[in-house]
């Protein structure tokens, strides 16, 4: 199972190199690497919420599946050198900013391209920026290795799990804010060229 994944993780690691390396800076790529950047977000919190707490009893084995999967493996053993661990993993699948899979990174990111975006409307780069905030507002109140222990404790495991389902229902705001902005046609039809009036108007020849 490890190899089949490793494998897709390299076709869409080379696909992902193809357009970052052969399409211009434009607005297209600005728009590309946002909903890569929420569509990443959504994946890691997507793969801790099965993993962690749809399974019913958690099993720390699936622990080097998620590295795996979340293509984190070789940066895990580098930075901990030691066997997996629920907190270190939340830690580096969540808040580790330096990590390009973690969910801050992907907010960050996102922060970043909101800025270089062009403001259709009266501040909609700051309605969605706000949104970002939001969002990351949760990041500041995750306690790795506090939620790590939500196995022993109920309630530690429903904060985790809102927690993760805030984050998650953040980016699906941000992404459906920002397609109504720059995609949906929501103004109404526009006259752009004057009628002349009854009486000016030509009468047919011959009339």
């Amino acid at each position: 199972m490890v190899q089949v994944l490793e494998r897709l993780l390299v076709m869409l690691g080379a696909f992902s190199g193809l357009c970052i390396e052969s399409m211009s800076r434009g607005q297209g790529f600005h728009f590309i690497d946002l909903g890569r950047r929420v569509e990443r977000g959504q994946g890691v919190i997507g793969l801790l919420q099965a993993a962690l707490l749809w399974t019913g009893e958690y099993d720390a084995q699936l622990l080097p599946f998620l590295l795996a999967v979340n293509d984190n493996r070789t940066t895990y053993s580098r930075r901990y050198r030691l066997e997996p661990q629920l907190g270190p993993v939340l830690d580096l699948f969540v808040q580790d900013l330096t990590n390009p899979r973690s969910i801050a990174f992907q907010l960050d990111s996102l922060r970043r391209l909101v800025e270089a975006l062009p403001d259709p409307r009266a501040e909609s780069t700051s309605v969605l920026s706000d949104i970002l905030e939001a969002t990351a507002a949760g990041l500041v109140s995750f306690e790795a290795d506090a939620l790590s222990q939500f196995t022993e404790d109920p309630s530690v495991r429903e904060i985790l799990s809102k927690q993760l389902e805030r984050m998650y229902d953040g980016l699906t705001q941000f992404s459906s804010t920002a397609t109504k902005l720059y995609f949906e046609q929501t103004d109404l039809p526009q006259q752009m060229v004057a009628m002349r009036p009854e009486e000016e108007r030509l009468e047919p020849a011959g009339a």
